[in-house]
């Protein structure tokens, strides 16, 4: 079933794909006039793009079956870091672009930190439920 927080999920994705088609076109600037506004720029853009996948791909789907299993936020990170892995190594292939292992990082400290959101906000919401 797509409920408000898939779709806004997978809008995000959406956003996040123009944004990777944009950057291997030769639109860096618009990327790197973006991350001019975030703390830490690129490093900082990388956190914020990956982590907040990671969190919103975590509260809509983490619930949902995958080839009858369950999917939960790990399947996620999984998935994420897969995703992250390929797309900074897809790079290579791009004129205008280059693979860095600090951005991997960074992508990857920004996955850890949506998954920890996403764990922490199931951990509240049973809480409450519980009492």
């Amino acid at each position: 079933m797509l409920t408000l927080s898939r779709t806004l999920a997978l809008a995000l994705c959406a956003g996040t794909a123009w944004g990777i088609l944009m950057a291997n076109q030769g639109e860096v600037a618009t990327v790197r006039q973006v991350s001019r506004y975030v703390p830490g720029g690129d490093a900082g853009l990388h956190i914020v793009v990956m982590g907040s996948l990671t969190f919103a791909l975590g509260l809509a789907f983490a619930d949902a079956s995958f080839w009858g299993r369950r999917l939960g936020v790990w399947g996620i990170v999984a998935l994420m870091g897969l995703f992250a892995t390929l797309e900074e190594w897809q790079q290579m292939l791009q004129p205008y672009r280059r693979f860095s292992l600090w951005d991997l990082f960074f992508s990857f400290l920004g996955i850890l930190l949506g998954a920890l959101g996403v764990v922490f906000l199931k951990w509240l919401f049973a809480r409450k439920r519980d009492h």
